[in-house]
């Protein structure tokens, strides 16, 4: 039988990551050059001398400890982030992944373990930069040979008796090194159909590899993928699509249960005799485009709160200026109205300048409001301040014809506030009693919810009128947006400024019942 061209112990000794072994005590019995390397240590001071917990940071070594009878039951811990200590003094991050080996009793003997630098954590130093950029290079290239490892020793198997022994314990490292990768690696035919996934790859997509061996690479993918996919595979096996093969690319994955999910993958061929694989490493960007989008709306909201913060400031400014010609016109309404009494060919001119004047004041009186600075915070009960608002629109309500319900037991929940948040939930219930028909109600609501390791209450208004037009729900909230005669625009970017003022978030949409309904969402603190 020909020796295979691939070099087992050279592999394990320069791989790109580490591995070692270690017994029932935790001792090191066997650790590859790799690993050496990253501890700066010699083989002769560490193996059958040191525990590998000794070359852990204290709090690493606490999360070993902590984790370490859990494995010992389990028989299995993938992805666990320590920090090592190397000879020199600093510290590195890393990945590591590790299984059980259990005597004939079924007691723990020893374990096996992977370990890889964290690239994902922030490093600052130019040289480790580079040394990860080539150990990812090392690591692609290194799958690649895996695969066709894999797949020829599978073709040797039953042949000789020291052939199967060699192929045994060749699999066996390769094997570790693929299960314990933390990226979905799958090999596929050139038509497509999926022949091996590893574990990283099952819990991606949520198939076991026996499921996939029946199915074509494209049900992970989202089906708008699955066209184009089947012509990049026809043009390679007519000719080689250089598109194919490559670098990674971001697309969209789909799992077993049919969600959909943004994910890197890089295909790389692999010659097998007359064969031709393809080997595609996968990538899940769930967690990073999640950041990425939080980093996006945190600037967005950054950016708008400095535009209305300058646009607050100078209509505070005008606002103010503006108050005493109007109080002057005022005044001189009364004085004409003392002089001349209510005489009838000036009344109908008197009224309109009258009624112009309050409009203007109001309006004045919205733009402090909204110019006004953020006052202090304190932790206050929510009930009495949602009795209050709910109270305080009783007269409108009535005048309207409409009933407010409140569906509220705040109870004990607290939430940091000054008294503008009262002023807020009056003016929603206030537009809710505007824009509802005759007879019917406005509904005050508050529930508890938890999100982003923190408790919430939002209290939401819910009326039953037109609702809100889809064009309109964009703009709701922007100063001088309405849509009701005689308003001025702002009461809803008052409400809004109000509620981020108190940390919290304010959001509009229609109930699928008719009617709108405006939601606020504050946090909850301990009383």
């Amino acid at each position: 039988m020909p020796s295979h061209p691939f070099d087992l112990e050279d592999f394990y000794q320069h791989a790109p990551c580490g591995f070692h072994a270690l017994d029932a005590a935790g001792m090191i019995v066997a650790i590859n050059d790799t690993e050496l390397e990253l501890l700066q240590r010699d083989r002769d001071e560490v193996v059958g001398k040191r525990r590998f917990l000794e070359f852990l940071t204290p709090a690493s070594k606490q999360r070993f400890v902590r984790a370490f009878p859990a494995f010992k039951t389990t028989s299995r811990i993938d992805g666990f982030t320590f920090e090592v200590v190397r000879k020199d003094g600093t510290t590195v991050p890393i990945i590591l992944s590790a299984s059980a080996v259990y005597d004939d009793a079924g007691q723990f003997a020893r374990s096996r373990s992977v370990l890889m630098v964290d690239r994902h954590r922030c490093v600052t130093d130019e040289t480790l930069q580079k040394s990860y950029a080539a150990s990812e290079r090392r690591s692609s290239e290194r799958a690649v040979e895996l695969s066709t490892v894999i797949a020829t020793l599978h073709e040797e198997i039953g042949e000789r008796e020291r052939a199967e022994r060699l192929l045994r314990q060749s699999e066996e490292r390769a094997v570790a090194v693929v299960n314990a990768a933390v990226e979905g690696m799958i090999t596929t035919d050139d038509h497509g159909a999926v022949e091996a996934i590893n574990p990283a790859g099952e819990r991606i997509f949520g198939w076991l590899e026996r499921e996939l061996l029946s199915h074509n690479i494209t049900v992970l993918m989202a089906e708008a993928d699955h066209a184009e996919h089947h012509e990049q595979l026809q043009r390679y096996r007519e000719g080689g699509d250089t598109q194919l093969i490559g670098g990674g690319r971001e697309m969209i994955g789909r799992r077993r249960d049919g969600t959909l999910f943004p994910m890197e993958i890089s295909i790389s061929e692999v010659q097998i005799g007359a064969r031709r694989l393809l080997h595609a490493t996968v990538r899940d960007l769930t967690e990073r485009k999640r950041a990425e989008s939080r980093v996006a709306q945190l600037q967005e909201d950054v950016r708008r709160n400095e535009i209305l913060a300058a646009i607050g400031s100078l209509l505070a400014g005008f606002a103010h200026e503006a108050r005493n010609p109007l109080f002057g016109i005022s005044a001189v309404l009364d004085a004409f109205t003392a002089r001349f009494g209510e005489r009838a060919e000036y009344a109908e001119h008197v009224a309109l300048l009258r009624r112009d004047v309050g409009r203007l004041t109001a309006l004045m009186q919205d733009l402090l409001e909204f110019g006004r600075p953020a006052a202090a915070l304190c932790p206050r009960p929510l009930d009495p301040v949602l009795d209050a608002a709910v109270a305080d629109c009783v007269a409108l309500a009535a005048q309207s014809a409409v009933v407010v319900e409140s569906s509220c037991d705040a109870g004990q929940l607290c939430v940091a506030m000054n008294e503008r948040l009262e002023h807020a939930l009056q003016n929603l219930l206030q537009n809710a009693i505007q824009f509802s028909p005759r007879g019917s109600a406005v509904t005050l609501a508050a529930t508890v919810s938890r999100a982003d390791g923190q408790h919430w209450v939002e209290c939401s208004v819910r009326d039953h009128g037109p609702g809100i037009t889809p064009d309109d729900l964009p703009h709701l909230f922007d100063p001088f947006f309405t849509r009701r005669r005689g308003g001025t625009g702002l009461g809803l970017a008052i409400v809004q400024r109000i509620v981020e003022e108190h940390r919290g978030t304010i959001r509009a949409s229609n109930h699928s019942d008719g009617g709108a309904v405006i939601a606020v969402r504050l946090p909850l603190v301990e009383s």
